[in-house]
């Protein structure tokens, strides 16, 4: 996920809670947590694994004066979404 979908999840969080951004390199580095890869290989070997380094920097540097335990929710949702999206196999076009 980018820096800039991950601040478009903070931003709608806040506006929903009424809360603000503390920390914006802590954002960025979610961002980074999400997906990172090492010369294309995917760094997590299971989503459990990511979700739990995501969820152990959410605690250690919270991006959000307060809040932070909805932000993640809607993170963690939005984050199964591209999962489910990414193992659908593709659809082929045209008629059978």
């Amino acid at each position: 996920m980018s820096a800039d979908a991950l601040l478009t999840i903070a931003e709608d969080v806040c506006a929903a809670t009424g809360t603000r951004i503390k920390n914006y390199p802590a954002l960025v580095s979610l961002a980074a947590l999400s997906a990172p890869r090492l010369r294309g290989c995917p760094l997590y070997a299971t989503e459990h694994e990511q979700a739990r380094t995501i969820r152990l920097a959410l605690r250690s540097f919270p991006p959000l004066e307060e809040h932070n335990d909805i932000f993640a929710d809607v993170l963690f949702s939005v984050l199964a979404e591209r999962h489910a999206h990414a193992a659908q196999p593709p659809t082929r076009g045209g008629t059978p």
